[in-house]
Formats: structure tokens, sequence, C-alpha cells
């Protein structure tokens, strides 16, 4: 994770994950706010559900996260998720 221009950032965020069932467009399936996620030179950790818990998920199709740092829009590209 960069600031603009490159620089690795150091810093804790608010990530907002976000879990759909497309690579585009598709059904948003779970969503969770972590407060604040620690990012050290550009790399962070989270548990996905540790803030809101996973509903089941069969994992008999694809699954595709999204991350929002702060303030700013999704990033693209959707990460697909595997089981």
């Amino acid at each position: 994770m960069n600031w603009p221009g490159g620089t690795p950032i150091n810093t804790p965020v608010v990530m907002t994950l976000k879990l759909y069932d497309a690579a585009t467009a598709g059904t948003l399936k779970w969503s969770e706010i972590q407060p604040s996620v620690t990012v050290t030179n550009g790399i962070f950790n989270v548990v996905l559900g540790s803030a809101t818990p996973l509903p089941p998920l069969a994992f008999d199709a694809p699954y595709w996260l999204t991350v929002t740092i702060n303030a700013d829009g999704e990033m693209s590209l959707r990460q697909p998720v595997t089981a």
C-alpha cells in the first residue's frame, strides 16, 4: 500500500473489506469495517470476519474481495478469494 508517488505508508488506517460473488458488479455477500489496521512499509495483515462474522459461504463458486482505505473508493481490481 503506497501513498501517491509510490512511497509505502506507515500508519494505521480504517479498512473496509467486502466480498462479492463476481469480479465486476455482482452481489455483495459480506462487509466489515476494521477501524485501525496497522500498515508497516505498505504491508498489512487482517483476519476477515474479526469485526463482522462471515456468513456461511459454500465456496462452490468464486468470491472476490475489495478493500477501501479511509474515505477513498474501493480499490480495483477485485481480488479472488479461495477456501
